[in-house]
């Protein structure tokens, strides 16, 4: 089956009643600065702080796609629990792997990532613009800044609504803002994996602004 263009797409989309919302996934950042982050380049960065482990479940499935891995490492840890009453100790090894391979995934976007909004040209933000201006919702799996630096480009044009549900904090001049669960009516910018500027307080999410 032959992909349609974008325009077709959203041609039809458009001939539909109701809102259209879009799901973003790596190669939202990978159009931007694919030397960073498409996954082969990320993988050459973080694989010599993989586990001996780790690094041998990359090579058994011949890829270096994280979330390939992680995808595999989380459903076989919930089956080898099922068979490993003997040696559970398989199945907490494997959730220990899928944890370390996820926080070094973070830790070498944050490493590898653009240093400030300013990195971005307008240009470059007015096209990201362009495309988000399409969606009243905008759902990402991206671990990356990207898609919040674009959002706040009030500047650039189109304009574009932007909530991502993260309020001002009680505690006076606090650095970051915190996400309230009771007053997301109007959210329409959601960060599935969670993103290099949201942290779970334990109390709170807290969004570093």
């Amino acid at each position: 089956m032959k992909l349609p263009t974008f325009d077709k797409a959203m041609t039809f989309a458009e001939s539909l009643p109701g809102k259209r919302h879009v799901l973003l996934g790596n190669g939202f950042s990978r159009a931007l600065f694919d030397k960073v982050f498409n996954y082969t380049a990320l993988f050459e960065r973080a694989k010599a702080n993989l586990s001996p482990t780790a690094g041998k479940v990359f090579a058994a499935l011949k890829t270096t796609n994280f979330e390939e891995v992680m995808r595999a490492l989380r459903h076989s840890s919930s089956i080898v629990s099922i068979y490993a009453s003997t040696a559970p100790n398989i199945a907490e090894a494997m959730e220990k792997d899928l944890d370390a391979i996820r926080d070094l995934l973070a830790a070498t976007i944050a490493d590898s990532h653009p240093d400030r909004p300013t990195s971005i040209k307008p240009e470059q933000y007015a096209s990201c613009k362009q495309f988000l201006a399409h969606f009243a919702s905008i759902y990402t799996c991206n671990y990356d800044l990207l898609a919040y630096w674009t959002a706040l480009q009030d500047e650039v044009p189109p304009e574009i609504q932007h909530d991502d549900g993260f309020r001002s904090a009680e505690e006076i001049n606090a650095p970051y803002v915190v996400w309230k669960v009771q007053n997301t009516n109007d959210q329409n910018i959601h960060y599935l994996h969670g993103a290099l500027h949201i942290y779970d307080a334990g109390h709170e999410l807290q969004k570093y602004t």
